[in-house]
């Protein structure tokens, strides 16, 4: 007899066993998470995302898809694994208003022609923490994602949201801790940037031009530092501030649904700024 039909709330079972590993990033001061064979049931999940109705969105060069699935365990499980024991200099009052993205799946099938400049370089995600799940059965895994610094300035991380949407005590951590600012302060004057704002734009800047495929090697704008490799069932996490971009060959995916690079996509938004005032009782009582 086979294994019974799963409810929904299984599909989201993590695996207690699961192997966790980092890959220190150049900085010394951020680590991406690796954690290999993340989910109990990956195979029923897999499926599962396959046949979701994808559609494309905005800029995202992949086609996406968002399901209504519990996700507590898997937000747990990431605020105590990652977010926690990475931010140890932030206070968890803060950490604990974030909030979760969990069920967001995309599948990669777009043709190289229709893709634009800003589709396939690397950039930087809007919200704190951002997560992938690699759902490709092993037989079709290639590539993975990619971490970029930008070869004029140097600059390997950059926040994608707006500086005065966050809260000023975890910037001014980010500042003081975790080096996320340096960068620009160093470069700032060699590359003629007035502000913060300059920096993202040159860097980060949307354009309409066409693209001949996504980015899987160093060129004249970009230098690829390293690979996390694609692997079946593998949970990657790191700030979405670093620069980042998914390493994809054209030849690589199939017109089969089944045999493009098919992922779920997590993402931890910044802590809320109203836990700012948490603080100040959480300090003050």
């Amino acid at each position: 007899m086979g294994r019974p039909i799963l409810q929904s709330g299984e599909l989201s079972k993590v695996n207690r066993s699961a192997k966790i590993s980092f890959m220190p990033f150049a900085d010394k001061l951020h680590n991406i998470m690796v954690v290999d064979d993340f989910y109990l049931y990956p195979d029923d999940l897999s499926k599962f995302a396959i046949g979701l109705d994808h559609k494309r969105v905005g800029y995202h060069p992949g086609d996406q898809a968002s399901a209504d699935l519990p996700d507590a365990e898997i937000s747990d499980w990431i605020h105590n694994q990652y977010v926690k024991k990475t931010y140890t200099n932030i206070p968890d009052v803060i950490l604990t208003s974030c909030s979760y993205k969990v069920w967001l799946f995309s599948i990669f099938k777009r043709h190289q022609y229709e893709l634009m400049e800003h589709m396939c370089k690397p950039h930087a995600d809007s919200g704190f923490i951002a997560g992938i799940v690699y759902l490709n059965k092993p037989q079709d895994c290639n590539g993975g994602t990619g971490f970029f610094h930008h070869r004029r300035s140097g600059i390997n991380k950059i926040i994608g949201s707006e500086l005065n949407a966050i809260d000023p005590i975890l910037l001014a951590q980010l500042y003081r801790t975790y080096g996320v600012f340096s960068d620009f302060e160093h470069q700032r004057e060699k590359c003629g940037w007035n502000s913060y704002e300059d920096m993202r734009l040159e860097i980060l800047k949307k354009t309409k031009k066409q693209h001949q495929g996504y980015q899987t090697k160093s060129n004249d704008n970009w230098v690829l530092d390293f690979i996390v490799e694609m692997k079946y069932n593998r949970l990657i996490l790191f700030p979405a501030y670093l620069l980042h971009s998914p390493i994809i060959e054209a030849d690589w995916f199939s017109n089969d649904k089944k045999a493009q690079r098919l992922t779920q996509n997590i993402f931890v938004s910044w802590p809320n700024k109203k836990s700012l005032n948490k603080l100040s009782q959480w300090i003050f009582g």
